[in-house]
């Protein structure tokens, strides 16, 4: 009988609620490859619901919520997760942003917990969070970093040391995110049969994801490619301004809002290249997942798309918030469909080396290796 490699650990991941979006994506990868790996996984959230628990239900993973406060630092919060990590006993608690990890680093000497390994995803290091750092720092024993980048900027503002860090960028099912014809549902749903070309976005309308910034280069592209029509994926509470925002500078019958989508899969198979707009990406799942898809990007250059970019081999980058040399890179790619191609093969290269299940799981096992030696 096979054993598995992280067998005998019991493995409770700490995370803030149960919603979609890039941390707990990452989070779910994390906790069904601990569960591949034989690692007992459980799932806590400190407050509120989220489809993510059906998710991870179907995974087999079972998830909890505890029933603190969100926004709070209070040891009452701190007490219900020590409360918690007493009763569960688990090997290693991996938490996951600032709150859990907070709450985490505060109750594990409590509980007795053999582990710590904290997972950061944020690069905004307020004041009150390089002190909370400067603290979790010496009661951590790994603290998870999704970029290189992002480690480098802990351990310069956080005073984290080098061997304190491990790097795990987040991964991608490049089963499921892979090269495939275009969706003509897709392309008759949204209207896009005659566009030339389609260009999409994927990502919750928020001031760092940049939309402002891509609907303002857009709309320098049409002044050359009027048949063109951008794709925005996702939702959140600055939509609407966006979609002002386009009716403002006259684009509005140009841009398809989509709302949130689960078919992204399908989506990504009907345009023609992807743009990652954001002023802020630790990492930028979805701009991977693209790659994976084997689509030509346009990234801005930000901390995690620029660490594994390969400016004119993979992708294009541009400056960040920039929409006059984002709107070149949109011209030259929709202006040259054998870059466009180049550029897709070869992401999907890097994605299926670098960013596939198999090549995380192989790194997270290293970090997972500290738990079984001695």
């Amino acid at each position: 009988m096979s054993v598995s490699p992280l067998d005998g650990i019991s493995v409770l991941i700490l995370v803030t609620d149960l919603t979609l979006g890039g941390a707990n994506k990452a989070m779910e990868t994390l906790a069904v490859s601990l569960a591949d790996l034989g690692a007992r996984c459980q799932v806590w959230a400190l407050c509120g619901g989220g489809v993510l628990a059906e998710e991870l239900a179907r995974a087999g993973i079972e998830s909890h919520v505890l029933g603190v406060s969100k926004h709070t630092l209070s040891w009452r919060s701190t007490n219900s997760v020590a409360e918690l990590l007493r009763r569960e006993k688990p090997t290693v608690v991996h938490s996951h942003n600032y709150e859990p990890n907070f709450h985490a680093s505060a109750a594990r000497r409590r509980a007795s917990v053999p582990w710590l390994f904290i997972t950061q995803h944020d690069a905004r290091l307020r004041v009150h969070r390089v002190l909370a750092n400067r603290w979790l720092r010496r009661e951590v024993d790994q603290m998870v970093a999704v970029s290189r980048g992002l480690a480098e900027l802990y351990c310069r503002r956080c005073g984290y040391k080098p061997e304190q860090v491990f790097v795990l960028p987040n991964a991608v099912d490049t089963d499921v995110f892979r090269p495939q014809p275009r969706s003509e549902a897709v392309l008759e749903e949204l209207g896009l049969d005659d566009a030339e070309p389609v260009i999409g976005a994927v990502g919750g309308f928020a001031p760092h994801k940049g939309q402002d910034v891509l609907l303002r280069a857009f709309a320098l592209l049409l002044r050359h490619k009027p048949k063109a029509r951008l794709v925005l994926v996702g939702g959140g509470k600055h939509l609407l301004q966006a979609q002002d925002l386009a009716q403002r500078l006259g684009i509005s019958d140009h841009v398809v809002f989509t709302g949130p989508r689960e078919d992204v899969v399908q989506i990504l198979s009907a345009l023609d290249f992807f743009v990652q707009p954001s002023r802020q990406e630790t990492d930028g799942i979805a701009v991977k997942e693209a790659m994976a898809a084997g689509k030509a990007v346009v990234s801005t250059a930000t901390m995690g798309p620029a660490g594994y970019l390969r400016q004119g081999e993979t992708g294009l980058l541009t400056p960040v918030g920039d929409w006059v040399r984002l709107a070149e890179a949109l011209l030259q790619l929709a202006d040259d469909p054998a870059l466009r191609e180049r550029l897709g093969a070869a992401a999907r290269r890097q994605a299926e080396e670098e960013f596939s299940l198999p090549a995380y799981r192989q790194r997270l096992l290293e970090l997972y290796s500290l738990t079984t030696k001695g």
